[in-house]
């Protein structure tokens, strides 16, 4: 068969390292002259789109990659950048698959691919990259918010207002709120839109400053307001937040597609959170509030329930979720590229990214025109709905959008 593979530039280029050019196209030859070299020298300590792609030694023993576990089926491997697509599309619309765990299609790119009968491998619908659209999504499978933290989407042109404020602390009952980028990742990274922290009562300091810091970087989308999820200890110990990263694989055909954890374990990010700053502050920084993180294992065997929305073939994720006071899981995020895929969590010593290239050729799953369209009506109707030029909240009573 003939596989294309499809990867971020800047994911391939770390991938390729410095012993090979740089382009954004490897015919099928070249890939195996990389795939041979690389898969040879990469360790555990590699960048993990080597190891993603070529495999790795640790311990004694040898993971697959992607390309080198495709080379190894004997198919005809091709490499191309994410940006190179335009340019050789025909190359890469014939083919017998394509594999995109790596990159980020427009899902009209994939609707072509689809109406041709090629596989695709790898693929979610691109609105789930948007935080607040995948609360939307999860809020549309199930119904209710039960899954979801209480939150509001402000898009970012949006003027503050004694109006909003209020609104948002009506709605936001908890006793500190998280404000973030619904796109992207800023958590403590010390960028300007680093997320910010403050108490309920502090929002009029604090949404002000950061949705002026965000107006003025034109590649984000909106701002959201959210509950922030703390576990009060013994008053002998501090609060912390905890954070669950669960690895996540689709499986079956397309029209019998479900979702399910690669394994019982998933990685356990304990925070502990200073309160003292958000409480004599208007606001703090993420980075400034946790003292330092612990990273350990849980069980997510209880939580399965919340990958019922989830149902796409042949892909792996990572699911962010938090737990409520009372032990309901509330998902934060999904991530398809992530350097979590090369990590074992469980004794069996399985990966993520093993669990998906073990899947048979025979039983790829191709996407169906039909559900490309499920989705795409999907974001039309939360289009014409207003959701995205005005202020949503989401809550435990549903849906309301702000009349400012």
């Amino acid at each position: 068969m003939k596989a294309v593979v499809i990867v971020r530039d800047s994911l391939l280029f770390a991938a390729i390292g410095q012993e090979f050019p740089h382009k954004l196209f490897y015919r099928h030859s070249e890939t195996l002259d990389i795939c041979n070299a690389k898969s040879k020298s990469c360790g555990y300590d590699e960048v993990y789109p080597a190891k993603y792609l070529f495999g790795y030694k640790q311990g004694g023993r040898h993971y697959q990659g992607l390309i080198s576990k495709y080379l190894n089926d004997g198919d005809e491997v091709y490499l191309f950048a994410e940006s190179a697509i335009s340019a050789h599309l025909e190359d890469v619309l014939n083919c017998d698959f394509l594999d995109v765990q790596l990159a980020s299609l427009e899902d009209a790119f994939v609707r072509i691919v689809a109406h041709k009968g090629i596989f695709v491998r790898g693929w979610l619908p691109e609105f789930l990259a948007d935080k607040f659209l995948l609360a939307l999504f999860v809020y549309a499978s199930f119904g209710h918010t039960e899954y979801v933290p209480n939150q509001i989407n402000i898009p970012k042109k949006t003027e503050c207002s004694d109006a909003l404020i209020s609104f948002c602390r009506r709605h936001l009952s908890s006793r500190y709120v998280i404000l973030k980028t619904s796109h992207g990742s800023a958590s403590a990274t010390g960028l300007p839109r680093e997320y910010l922290i403050c108490r309920n009562e502090n929002l009029d300091f604090a949404l002000p400053y950061y949705l002026k810091i965000c107006k003025d970087e034109c590649n984000l989308a909106s701002v959201m307001a959210m509950e922030f999820i703390i576990n009060e200890n013994t008053l002998a110990s501090p609060p912390d937040n905890v954070i669950y990263k669960a690895n996540c694989i689709g499986v079956g055909a397309d029209d019998k597609s479900r979702a399910a954890f690669v394994s019982q374990e998933c990685q356990k990010i304990t925070n502990s959170y200073n309160t003292y700053l958000t409480d004599t502050r208007p606001y703090a920084k993420i980075s400034e509030v946790f003292g330092g993180s612990h990273f350990s294992t849980a069980s997510v065997e209880r939580y399965s329930i919340i990958l019922e929305p989830f149902k796409f073939s042949d892909a792996i994720f990572t699911l962010d979720f938090v737990l409520s006071s009372y032990g309901a899981p509330k998902i934060l995020e999904i991530n398809k590229i992530s350097g979590i895929f090369s990590d074992v969590f469980n004794a069996g010593g399985i990966t993520a990214l093993e669990s998906y290239i073990s899947c048979k050729q025979d039983s790829f799953a191709a996407i169906s025109v039909e559900s490309l369209n499920h989705y795409k009506n999907l974001v039309m109707d939360w289009s014409s709905a207003g959701f995205f030029d005005k202020v949503v909240c989401l809550d435990n009573d549903g849906i309301e959008l702000f009349i400012g």
